[in-house]
């Protein structure tokens, strides 16, 4: 293996360390989720939501922002600090003596994965050949998705045993392993340098505009849904997100950068990552409700019951990547999705309050392998016809609208669910996500075939 592969392979490595970290307390939240109503029984599910959604919604406000950083100041330097500040905010949580801190570390473990995670990926991509992308990509998820995997297993196992705080402070090392050996390994690398930076009004507006769409949902319950804080909330929200769409058409440096929609296959790589995302998350979090209010078990057997979604999802990474390298990835992507959402409706109408773990584990690891086909092939898919100094603000944009589906689809379901879900209450929640990952899978398709690699510019038709 010539030098450059070998620095190429360790770049990966590193990043998927550094991955490990956010995967695993990404996926071991929902767990975590379920004991903090032991720990604070005062405290509604709406109001611990917001454990899982504040991360989420300021790290889809904030990564287009970081991407631009890591452009700016350098992706090695800004990677490792992402990657430290996310250590960081888990030893906040971790050692939080109320929710309230405990939402604040959970925002500043959203600020690191906003700086770390584009320019992670950019790093990743920069060192391979363009014609060994896919594999790249797929061995990233399978490091993602194995960590994702250990979040459910080992987290419930941790929470059960040691406390819902161990599983925020167990990942620390991790991240500081991946500082230390990242800082001797990667090899610096700028993206376009700007003038400015993107709008951090524009971030601003995002964040609160999200912020206030997920706050009218999860309060549906307490205030009502034609409540006037309900309706000021939702309407307040929606007006934001909508001024700042017009606001990126006009601004010089916009949070979310309109332009790249011209491209026909990031809009529906784009689109079928935050749909997907909606669905997947979902999933996670309701499977483990699930498990622990309608079969009664323990969060440790929940968590482990939970983890084949993952596991499979990480395993099949590296496999949707080498079909992607030779069919390209649009059929994979799709069918991917399909798969998924086929394995959930199947689940949905077999599983009944009777505990039956054979069927459960043979449809979550069926969901999990398209799952995996989907993940490993997306990033492709958006980032196929753009040149090195796009991919990083589209890779940002990219999470930005995952962490946003994300958040938006939980808060739904939190809202379905209600505090002492039963089996009924769960129908609403599978429907929404057989539903979403179908849509995944039609958006995905309608990318078209793969084109030969071109160097393409803004000025050019990009929808031919």
């Amino acid at each position: 293996m010539v030098p450059a592969m070998r620095h190429a392979w360790a770049t990966v490595a590193v990043v998927a360390l550094a991955t490990f970290q956010v995967a695993m307390t990404l996926s071991a939240v929902f767990v975590v989720f379920v004991d903090l109503g032991n720990y604070f029984p005062d405290a509604s599910n709406a109001e611990l939501s917001w454990a899982i959604n504040a991360f989420t919604i300021v790290s889809a406000s904030t990564v287009v922002l970081g991407a631009a950083i890591g452009d700016q100041w350098g992706r090695k330097r800004v990677a490792l600090t992402g990657t430290g500040l996310f250590a960081l905010g888990s030893i906040v949580a971790g050692t939080a003596p109320g929710i309230t801190v405990l939402i604040i570390g959970r925002c500043i473990q959203a600020l690191g994965a906003a700086l770390s995670g584009p320019s992670s990926l950019a790093l990743v991509l920069e060192a391979f050949p363009y014609e060994k992308r896919g594999i790249a990509i797929g061995v990233f998820t399978m490091g993602g998705g194995l960590a994702a995997a250990a979040g459910p297993a080992v987290g419930g196992l941790i929470v059960e045993h040691f406390g819902w705080r161990w599983a925020f402070l167990a990942v620390v090392p991790i991240g500081l392993i991946s500082v230390a050996v990242g800082a001797a390994i990667f090899r610096e690398s700028y993206g376009v340098r700007r003038e400015q930076l993107p709008d951090p009004i524009g971030s601003l507006m995002l964040m609160f505009g999200i912020g206030s769409v997920i706050l009218a949902l999860v309060q549906t319950d307490e205030w009502g849904w034609l409540d006037e804080r309900t309706l000021i909330a939702a309407v307040a929200g929606l007006s934001l997100i909508a001024v700042l769409l017009r606001r990126s058409i006009h601004h010089p440096a916009p949070i979310l950068d309109l332009d790249l929609y011209r491209y026909r296959s990031f809009r529906a790589g784009n689109a079928g990552i935050a749909t997907f995302a909606a669905s997947f998350f979902t999933m996670q979090f309701a499977a483990i409700f699930f498990l622990t209010e309608v079969w009664g078990y323990e969060i440790g057997r929940a968590g482990l019951l939970a983890s084949p979604y993952f596991l499979a999802t990480g395993l099949m990474g590296p496999v949707a990547g080498r079909i992607v390298d030779r069919t390209g990835p649009r059929p994979v992507v799709a069918t991917g999705a399909a798969m998924w959402a086929l394995a959930v409706l199947v689940l949905a109408v077999s599983i009944g309050e009777e505990p039956d773990v054979g069927l459960w584990l043979t449809l979550v690891v069926a969901g999990g392998i398209g799952s995996g086909l989907f993940w490993g092939s997306a990033p492709t898919l958006s980032l196929e016809d753009l040149d090195g100094p796009r991919i990083a603000r589209a890779s940002g944009i990219n999470q930005t609208m995952q962490s946003a589906g994300n958040a938006l689809a939980i808060a739904v379901a939190i809202t379905l669910l209600g505090n002492d879900p039963s089996l009924s209450d769960f129908t609403p929640v599978f429907i929404m996500v057989i539903g979403v990952g179908a849509i995944s899978a039609t958006v995905s398709w309608s990318a078209g075939p793969r084109t030969a690699r071109v160097a393409l510019d803004l000025a050019d038709d990009p929808t031919s």
